[in-house]
């Protein structure tokens, strides 16, 4: 009997003492892999997120440096060149030259003696004309520069001109993309280029040292991206290693850092746990609801709205997210990538838009010049076919074979002529339409409508519609539209394999919109539109940018097999 006490003490105190401590250490061991799982994420989604970036900064130089070939392709001076185009020089703090295919340097600037003495410049020339372009040089020492620089080349729609750019990690704005991924004390990241060197890291004095052996480097180099856990040198502590490529130019972005920096106040608290027991499982439930709260939810959030900010939403990423002070550290970098974005786009379509405007004027001139000239020569020589049958018709000559094959041969010539005559018309009506012109949008959209019905052979059948009460617009929108849907509609016909297309213009208030719709093959819609230009959709991003010139937005909605719609909304 003296023994039920003692009994009674494990049963009802030690064993339920013991079974919470058990209890205890594997709450302990489930939250600290969960801590270990949500650093690694929130590392790697800040190291994509900054070679997003970065890489929307290279896709700019590279369509800088292909609207300069091209401009010196269509025969325009460098001299012209460099007075109206002086926004994309500045681009590049080292100079831009221009190539042709032999690798004779055409001009450059700041000089041609600069670009005389710059290495790797023909190895560079020399691989890019293996394959469709753009090439990347490594990093390379440059003596005009007195530092390293990156060359980029990029060929001229035609290949007849490739044009290069020297411009140093600072003017690419890896400083600040790269040294906003170190968001702890101990935290450090760096970049690194084709052949392992360090181009940047968060500490200056290793910029330069071979770094391929680095963990995580050579993951990234080969295109990989992900995060592990690994205990490196000289603290032994254990560090989270996220690592991502930079696309397209195929370097290396890591940052590493220990994970309990981040979370130690809460792995404190849970280790105690084998020894507070119940209060300790309660705190381990608070800290779980917390974590959940102020790290899981903060960065769904974030997630969230770095999708919509690569399509343009610049707003979306400035709405506040809360959570603990390294996410809003990380929202503070996106917010700032984002206005350095904005500002580079903002200088590209103030560019472009005066480039669209030129060429609409060139369109004209050429259209008016087809239709004055060439149009009319071509009907005087049908005129003079004419007379020339009238004449053969009056020849009281005996017939025999000379006459009917005069005869007939001219019958062939006419009949070509007519077709010349057709097709110069048409020529000049996709330079200039004249029912834009003349009669204003809703003609011109019905008759280019059925023109692309008429030249598809009748496979493809095409709708008109129109909603609510037409009105004119100006004359820059107008024909933003007109060439929006031209490009819609030449898309449905040349890579749809769509048997039904139809277009709906919709007044509605203060707006217009127009809708797209055809039931073809359909294609995936990429998750940020620079991959539009990857997968080849130039047309898409050219409509695009036109609808936000002309101070409007477009949307396209399609899946494989189920068709495609695009959408665009102006105001009137």
């Amino acid at each position: 009997m003296r023994r039920l006490p003692l009994r009674l003490i494990v049963v009802l105190l030690i064993a339920p003492l013991a079974a919470a401590a058990v209890l205890g250490t594997l709450a302990f061991q489930v939250h600290r892999q969960e801590m270990r799982r949500l650093v690694g994420e929130r590392d790697e989604r800040a190291v994509r997120a900054a070679a997003v970036g970065l890489a929307e900064h290279v896709y700019n130089q590279i369509t800088a440096l292909r609207t300069l070939a091209d401009r010196i392709s269509d025969g325009v001076s460098f001299e012209q060149l460099t007075s109206e185009s002086e926004f994309l020089f500045e681009q590049f703090d080292g100079g831009v030259a221009f190539y042709d295919p032999q690798q004779n340097l055409i001009a450059g600037a700041p000089s041609n003696e600069v670009w005389a003495q710059r290495p790797f410049v023909h190895e560079l020339l020399t691989f890019l004309g293996q394959g469709p372009g753009p090439a990347f040089s490594p990093l390379v020492t440059d003596a005009p520069m007195g530092g390293v620089v990156l060359y980029i080349a990029v060929p001229s729609a035609r290949r007849n001109v490739i044009a290069m750019g020297a411009l140093s990690p600072q003017h690419l704005g890896i400083p600040t993309l790269v040294s906003g991924l170190q968001a702890t004390r101990r935290a450090s990241a760096f970049l690194i280029d084709l052949n392992g060197q360090l181009i940047y890291h968060t500490d200056e004095s290793l910029i330069g040292q071979d770094w391929h052996n680095h963990p995580g480097a050579a993951e990234s180099l080969r295109g990989e991206s992900g995060s592990y856990y690994r205990t490196l040198p000289p603290d032994n502590l254990e560090q989270v290693i996220a690592y991502t490529p930079v696309d397209p130019i195929g370097w290396g972005l890591v940052v590493q850092e220990p994970w309990v920096d981040l979370v130690s106040p809460l792995m404190r608290y849970s280790e105690a746990v084998q020894f507070i027991l119940l209060p300790a499982g309660l705190l381990a439930a608070v800290a779980l609801f917390y974590g959940v709260r102020s790290i899981v939810r903060p960065l769904q959030l974030l997630d969230e709205q770095a999708a919509r900010l690569g399509w343009g939403e610049f707003e979306a990423i400035e709405e506040p997210v809360g959570g603990i002070a390294e996410i809003q550290a990380l929202q503070a970098t996106l917010i700032q990538m984002a206005e350095q974005v904005q500002s580079y786009q903002a200088g590209m379509r103030g560019y472009l838009a005066a480039l669209t405007q030129g060429q609409e004027e060139e369109r004209k001139r050429l259209a008016r010049e087809l239709h004055d000239e060439t149009l009319q020569s071509l009907i005087a020589l049908d005129q003079k076919i004419q007379m020339a049958q009238k004449a053969l018709g009056r020849d009281p000559s005996p017939g025999g074979d000379l006459r009917r094959a005069s005869v007939t041969g001219l019958d062939e010539l006419r009949a070509m002529t007519a077709a010349i005559v057709e097709e110069v018309r048409r020529f000049s009506r996709n330079l200039r339409p004249i029912y834009l012109e003349d009669l204003g949008l809703i003609p011109a959209l019905e008759m280019l409508t059925r023109e692309m019905s008429a030249g598809s052979g009748d496979k493809l059948a095409s709708a008109f519609h129109v909603t609510g009460t037409p009105k004119r617009l100006t004359t820059e929108r107008e024909m933003a539209l007109y060439r929006i849907v031209q490009e819609a509609l030449n898309n449905v016909a040349a890579h749809a394999n769509a048997a039904h297309a139809q277009v709906t213009v919709a007044f509605a208030g203060d707006e217009v919109s127009v809708a797209i719709a055809d039931d073809g093959i359909g294609f995936g819609i990429p998750d940020r539109p620079g991959q539009l230009a990857e997968a080849g959709h130039y047309g898409l991003l050219g409509m695009r940018e036109r609808a936000e010139l002309a101070g409007g937005w477009l949307s396209i909605e399609s899946e494989p097999g189920h068709g495609t719609q695009i959408e665009i909304h102006l105001p009137t």
